[in-house]
């Protein structure tokens, strides 16, 4: 009888254990639902707006492109001045910053050791 008994409070509380985990659960899941739409808000105010997308293009002055000369181990790899130039002036000209006229200018110096090489932009 004590035996019966016992399994009876040790099956009652694993029931009401797995009540318990199954509340929790459903908590933690009402909680989440309710905080990520928050954090999603709070992302979306922090992002830029059209207008300061626009602005961002419209007060750059037009820049020259100054492209430094390479190392002989750059054309191992496949990089020439002039094919350097040729992109980055066809992107700058894209986002309509581009001028031929000598003034504030774009700087690009890549140094090139072997296959390993360091891109620097001023």
């Amino acid at each position: 009888m004590q035996v019966a008994a016992s399994l009876c409070a040790q099956h009652i509380e694993l029931l009401c254990l797995k009540r318990v985990e199954r509340a929790m659960k459903r908590l933690v899941v009402a909680v989440l639902l309710a905080v990520v739409p928050g954090l999603a808000a709070a992302e979306v105010r922090n992002a830029p707006t059209n207008y300061e997308r626009f602005r961002l293009w419209n007060d750059c002055s037009p820049v020259y492109l100054l492209v430094e000369s390479l190392q002989d181990d750059a054309a191992k790899i496949g990089l020439t001045r002039d094919r350097i130039e040729t992109l980055t002036r066809s992107r700058l000209r894209a986002a309509r910053i581009y001028t031929d006229e000598i003034g504030a200018y774009l700087y690009v110096n890549i140094n090139v050791v072997g296959s390993s090489y360091d891109i620097k932009i001023y």
